[in-house]
């Protein structure tokens, strides 16, 4: 059964493919939306009451945009983060001194990622949301309306190769070092006593389900 749009949000939804057309990215939220178009411009249409869809930014070659509930954000190609709207919470207070990659914002709160791979958050700190997790390594962020999410990329580092029976009892363990792609196993147990004929099953610790199969030993 089809619902039928208020009024206010058909506008928004025609415009939105019409905008599709020469259009990059769209992002959109509770009030507004925004566009990218191909040559790095913006335009924006919605509900303009303080949210800054008179006074978009020009003269700046944009490369991602994100969209609060009353305010929004617009990256550069050199790294500065652009933000207009409201500003009862702080949304536009961008921290300086960084070159930003990732721009995405909440509600009432903002948060970028750096070129160093750290997370830096601006605005309401309801929630405590503007408490970052430190260190760098961060890759990619996404903001809601009360939470953050974070993604952070684990460092290569030794694995363990666990090899157990077909009941499923550990048999023996293998050290995997950095970079390398096989292990070799010399058929004994943990209390160095040779294994018997039969087929075994192993398992990388840390890489998922997949990364492990079984063998068969034969004597």
């Amino acid at each position: 059964m089809l619902r039928k749009l208020h009024p206010f949000h058909l506008r928004i939804l025609i415009l939105s493919l019409f905008f599709l057309f020469m259009t990059i990215q769209i992002a959109a939220l509770e009030y507004h939306a925004l566009a990218l178009r191909s040559d790095g411009t913006l335009a924006a249409w919605g509900e303009d009451y303080n949210y800054g869809l008179d006074n978009v930014p020009t003269g700046y070659d944009f490369v991602a945009i994100a969209t609060g509930s009353k305010h929004s954000l617009a990256l550069t190609s050199a790294g500065n983060v652009v933000a207009w709207g409201d500003n009862y919470h702080g949304q536009l207070n961008v921290p300086a001194g960084h070159v930003y990659t990732r721009i995405p914002a909440g509600n009432y709160h903002s948060g970028a990622i750096t070129s160093e791979g750290t997370v830096v958050a601006w605005g309401s700190n309801e929630f405590g949301l503007t408490e970052v997790p430190a260190g760098g390594g961060f890759t990619d962020l996404a903001c809601g309306g009360r939470l953050s999410f974070a993604l952070r990329e684990v460092p290569d580092r030794d694995r363990l190769v666990w090899i157990h029976n077909l009941r499923g009892q550990p048999v023996a363990s293998v050290q995997l070092r950095r970079g390398q792609t096989t292990a070799d196993w010399d058929g004994k147990d943990a209390s160095g006593n040779l294994c018997a004929s039969g087929v075994y099953l192993y398992h990388c610790q840390g890489l998922g389900p997949q990364a492990g199969g079984k063998f068969l030993i034969l004597k």
